[in-house]
């Protein structure tokens, strides 16, 4: 069952729903008052020719985030084409693991700024890794403007005590970027490599949306937007590496 963590959340839905119900509240004006995103996910486990063709046509995202796409740039090119997106993805020029995030954005969706966040914290998965790279999109589509951050922390549970501190710079990296930015709903999406529950109490200030085990999104409080429903999909092969494919529903007024 899908749930959403919010500090606000219990004092916010009761509100919501006593002004909707008593005061007589139109809910089609309240709607025509907001404006949405949806922002799909999915971690696709390094593969050269992941299965998101499907969510792509049948969700039909603004933004999708795909982490571990560093072998699939040809395959995601293709679909980009076929399906009216584009796809924004470094080289390797930007950062060893720079081309490990993926967006496939919408081409109705205007594109306002591009952000390259750059970790300085090695990390260890089987060998020392290179530091993270983090790409974020200033994006805006039927009049509504949002920063999204795609991200994927370094790994924890037992390779805790050896990546805690790049694990922490991430973290403190997006409060950063999220505070340094106070015009617009700030959302980061992907694999925190944490349960929901701990995600939310390392970001005490945001709303975390738990998506599929340590695939989250995560939006700080404060910026007129609010999570709608969220949908999971499993396209991947069976016995395949990827994991957290999920869609979010976000909702902005404006």
């Amino acid at each position: 069952m899908s749930y959403e963590i919010s500090r606000r959340g219990l004092i916010t839905g009761t509100l919501a729903t006593g002004v909707a119900a008593g005061l007589g509240v139109d809910p089609a004006a309240a709607a025509a008052r907001e404006r949405g995103l949806k922002l799909s996910t999915a971690n696709v486990g390094l593969e050269s020719t992941p299965r998101v063709g499907s969510i792509l046509s049948g969700q039909r995202p603004h933004v999708m985030v795909l982490s571990e796409a560093e072998n699939a740039r040809s395959h995601l090119s293709a679909l980009a084409d076929r399906h009216g997106y584009r796809l924004k993805q470094y080289t390797r020029k930007h950062g060893d693991l720079a081309p490990e995030i993926a967006f496939l954005i919408r081409d109705d969706v205007t594109i306002l700024q591009r952000r390259l966040l750059k970790m300085t914290e090695r990390w260890r998965f089987k060998r020392w890794r290179e530091p993270r790279r983090y790409q974020a999109f200033k994006v805006r589509h039927n009049g509504a403007t949002w920063w999204v951050i795609g991200i994927h922390f370094p790994p924890m549970g037992y390779l805790r005590e050896a990546n805690q501190q790049a694990w922490r710079e991430s973290r403190m990296r997006i409060q950063r970027f999220a505070h340094s930015h106070p015009n617009h709903p700030v959302i980061a999406v992907g694999d925190f490599n944490k349960l929901a529950p701990a995600v939310d109490d390392a970001f005490p200030r945001f709303t975390t949306k738990l998506g599929s085990h340590k695939t989250h999104a995560i939006s700080i409080n404060g910026r007129g937007d609010r999570f709608g429903r969220k949908r999971r999909h499993e396209p991947k092969p069976k016995g395949g590496n990827g994991h957290g494919w999920v869609t979010f529903n976000l909702w902005q007024a404006v």
